[in-house]
């Protein structure tokens, strides 16, 4: 009979608006023979679910009363509806309300208590009605480490560490009133221009050049935003986080990326905590509905675990296609496992074109090739990212290199020599193991610290300093690195290998007998 009641109401106070005039609360009131106070609460859920469902909007003036926006499409949407037999009632409550209490919790400062009559009044409810509704709530917040408490002559209280107030406002906004997001976002960042934050964030991003799915790009724009806004509670926002292996991450470093450019836009210092708990939402970005406390489980070694099986299984799928045992390789182990770590990072976000280094190894490493883009599927079901072949081209140079220290025996040890920067030397050194894999250690040494007897283990002298050093291991290599560059190094490794096993060769003891001792 109540639904009944309430379904009557509804469409009495829709009537009035879809004439197209302009009324007071008073007046609908009146027609619709309710308390003013339960008239804004019932206009309020209407407006809210006609916004939602794209079908107008209730406009109100002070001074003039208020009205239905709508145009002709959006009032033939409305019309269609309620031809359907459908009411308003079902659509607006109670759901609606529950979003309300919950909102208006999450607005209460930590130690904050408010009364059933306060948020009765401000939700133009009864009493009664909040308590129900507050027993319905209780369990989403439950899901999130916090928890409804009533003091006795007090009201009641919102119990919880930082963090999870903060998950559990990033939640509310994005999964219960994603429509009204700005909005909402201003009310709990007060003071903060989230605009700017935006701004912010988009810099980041292109920095990086990446580009982050919608609803990870919310979630950081959310949580810098209160990063700001609640640093201004003080101690009662400060919270500790156990996680160490973390910074190990690109998440870690892109978080870290948007708080320095926080810092330095508004003279601010952000927490370590905060840089932590936005890079550890990132990385188990799956797993956001999921996220509720931050000291729960230790998400980095957790992550790495499941990573490290992850490269293990990978490992495991080429050799059964190659036929070959690499599951006692450490150094691929290890290798796969960082560089697995940003490779998944770029697979799902980076908008960067790939080196387009797939050609030269489908060309020169076809079977390794294929065997590795046989873990296509693997990536997608595990991490739901698309693996591209450049992705696929790099682990598969891994593979390479451990086949070549698996037949070959002892892997190519290098020296570079350059008179440019450690960064210059870096890269070029990267490039170098990138594109060799039977290289696994290059060394820099600077031209003025070099020393040939200091150097006698080591397999290939890259020169790139000018200067002429007398050794058959020597390449000399002029000014940037080229493919020519390459192309000389790749052939003094060839020749090294070659050399070696020549001198592995041994004629069987019988063979002797076929010569003169003195020959």
């Amino acid at each position: 009979m109540k639904e009944d009641k309430n379904a009557l109401y509804f469409n009495r106070i829709l009537n009035c608006l879809l004439g197209g005039e302009t009324y007071t609360i008073l007046q609908i009131a009146a027609n619709v023979g309710l308390s003013e106070k339960t008239v804004r609460t019932k206009i309020d859920q209407m407006n809210r679910w006609l916004t939602q469902q794209d079908m107008g909007r209730i406009e109100k003036k002070q001074g003039t009363g208020i009205w239905l926006e709508m145009d002709e499409r959006q009032w033939e949407d409305l019309q269609a509806y309620l031809a359907r037999g459908k009411d308003l009632d079902s659509a607006v409550q109670p759901d609606d309300r529950r979003k309300q209490v919950i909102g208006k919790l999450l607005k209460l400062r930590s130690g904050q208590t408010t009364t059933l009559s306060q948020l009765a009044d401000s939700l133009y409810l009864s009493a009664p009605t909040i308590g129900g509704l507050l027993r319905e709530v209780s369990p989403w917040f439950e899901e999130r480490s916090l928890k409804i408490v009533s003091i006795r002559s007090k009201g009641v209280i919102l119990v919880g560490d930082e963090y999870n107030f903060r998950i559990a406002i990033k939640d509310y906004i994005i999964e219960l009133m994603p429509e009204v997001m700005e909005a909402l976002l201003g009310s709990y960042a007060p003071g903060i221009d989230i605009s700017r934050v935006r701004r912010i964030v988009l810099e980041a991003e292109n920095a990086w050049r990446i580009e982050l799915a919608d609803t990870s790009f919310k979630m950081v724009w959310i949580m810098a935003c209160l990063s700001m806004a609640r640093r201004r509670l003080g101690d009662k926002a400060v919270f500790s986080t156990r996680e160490e292996n973390i910074e190990h991450y690109n998440e870690y470093a892109f978080a870290e990326s948007i708080y320095q450019r926080i810092e330095q836009a508004y003279g601010i210092k952000i927490s370590g905590d905060d840089t932590v708990l936005l890079a550890v939402l990132l990385l188990s970005a799956k797993k956001l509905k999921n996220f509720s406390c931050l000291q729960d489980t230790d998400y980095a070694r957790q992550y790495d675990r499941d990573l490290g099986k992850f490269v293990r299984l990978i490992i495991e799928t080429i050799d059964s296609v190659l036929d070959i045992d690499l599951s006692e390789d450490q150094l691929l182990y290890d290798s796969l496992l960082l560089h697995m770590r940003s490779a998944i990072f770029r697979m799902k976000y980076s908008t960067a074109t790939g080196d387009h280094i797939s050609k030269y190894v489908k060309n020169e490493y076809k079977q390794t090739f294929l065997a590795t883009w046989s873990t296509s599927n693997l990536f997608e079901e595990y991490y739901d990212v698309q693996v591209t072949e450049d992705e696929l081209a790099g682990i598969a140079l891994y593979i390479q290199a451990a086949i070549i220290r698996k037949k070959k025996g002892r892997p190519i040890r290098a020296l570079l020599i350059s008179e440019r920067g450690m960064a210059a030397s870096q890269l070029t050194s990267e490039m170098l193991k990138y594109s060799i894999p039977e290289i696994t250690d290059i060394e820099a040494a600077s031209c003025h610290d070099f020393r040939l007897s200091n150097y006698r283990d080591v397999d290939v002298i890259i020169n790139t300093s000018g200067n002429e050093i007398r050794d058959e291991r020597v390449v000399v290599l002029e000014g940037h690195l080229r493919d020519q560059g390459i192309e000389a190094v790749r052939q003094k490794v060839n020749q090294i290998f070659y050399f070696r096993k020549k001198q592995e060769f041994h004629f069987n003891s019988l063979c002797h007998q076929l010569f003169e001792a003195d020959l």
